[in-house]
């Protein structure tokens, strides 16, 4: 208690000295106050300058405020967007454990019947829920936005039901081709890659690569050049698969990347369409060189049918978005003007009986 005393003794004389202090500190100040008083500020200026410095403060909060909230609208979208993806997917989880979700085919319809050649029909295969759900099958409709398990699993899915239907009988069906979309997952998983070379090999009999044709998107082709580049050329030289090449836009160097991913064909919508068939300003007569000679009156799409490739323009709905389509020359459409989706195929049986591991 004593100590406790004598600290109290001893804060309240530092408290006293402090107040003493602070007294003459004030009468200091008056006095120099009213030694200055003719040249101090006005009580109006003085005024003033606070409600500037408030407003100034004021703005600086509420920018400062803006952002913040800004920031974290973006964060709770972005988080919002990922938790919406997470439900997406154990949707589509689930819909693979109840085997309720199906494969899909649209027709690839030709413009031009070829001569001495079998008929042959092509058809751009997807995935869909089985009570046909909007909302999963957006995101079945993008699958490259999924995790990559997520994308195997589809991945592994619809190649599993091309490989049934061209083995479904002894002679393989060689009259029928199928475009499946190439996504990341194929670029970036050593796991798909060697899970479809076992597939190959159980079904080498049939040949079924010479009935696939993988749709590359030109973009993803170019994000992962060394990977792909080696994945194409074994699918295609070892295997015999076709190469489509998607999201193309007018370049230099469009012949040379055609070339290299061994493209046999150009998934092109129309807008594309009418920029490759745009040919270009012809050169002064000074300026022509050999080559200059061959191809100034050529437009790319001209330059492109002549490797072979086989034009085919998406999202034909009209009959006005079909005649444009002819008119500016391409060798087949796809749309559902002239074919609309389906899950099943005449021609096709049951496939519930074979099974590919």
């Amino acid at each position: 208690m004593e100590a406790e005393l004598k600290e109290i003794a001893e804060a309240k004389a530092k408290a006293e000295a402090e107040i003493k202090a602070v007294k003459a500190e004030k009468l200091k100040l008056e006095s120099e106050i009213q030694a200055s008083k003719q040249s101090a500020p006005t009580e109006e200026n003085i005024e003033a300058e606070t409600n500037t410095d408030t407003t100034d403060s004021v703005n600086e909060s509420t920018n400062d405020s803006n952002d913040t909230h800004a920031e974290q609208s973006e964060n709770d979208e972005s988080a919002n967007d990922k938790d919406k993806l997470l439900i997406a997917e154990k949707s589509i989880e689930q819909l693979l454990t109840e085997n309720r979700l199906i494969q899909t085919y649209q027709p690839v319809i030709a413009m031009t019947e070829a001569e001495d050649e079998e008929e042959i029909e092509i058809f751009q295969t997807g995935i869909s829920s089985f009570d046909n759900n909007e909302e999963v099958n957006d995101n079945l409709n993008n699958i490259g936005a999924l995790s990559n398990e997520i994308q195997q699993t589809l991945t592994e899915f619809m190649l599993r039901q091309i490989f049934a239907r061209l083995t479904e009988n002894l002679q393989g069906n060689q009259s029928k081709r199928f475009i499946i979309n190439v996504t990341e997952n194929w670029f970036t998983n050593i796991a798909l890659f060697q899970w479809l070379q076992n597939i190959l090999t159980q079904t080498k009999k049939y040949s079924p690569g010479k009935s696939i044709i993988i749709n590359v998107p030109m973009p993803l082709y170019i994000q992962h050049q060394k990977r792909a580049a080696a994945l194409i050329s074994t699918l295609h030289k070892t295997y015999q698969f076709q190469v489509a090449v998607s999201q193309i836009e007018q370049s230099d160097t469009l012949m040379s990347d055609l070339k290299s991913v061994f493209a046999k064909w150009l998934m092109l919508d129309m807008e594309v369409l009418k920029k490759l068939n745009t040919r270009k300003a012809a050169k002064e007569e000074g300026e022509k060189d050999d080559d200059d000679e061959k191809t100034e009156n050529k437009s790319p799409l001209e330059l492109i049918k002549e490797k072979n490739i086989n034009i085919a323009t998406t999202g034909i709905e009209d009959a006005t978005l079909l005649t444009e389509a002819i008119t500016e020359g391409t060798d087949y459409v796809i749309g559902a003007f002239v074919g609309e989706v389906q899950d099943s195929l005449s021609s096709s049986t049951s496939m519930e009986s074979f099974e590919l591991t």
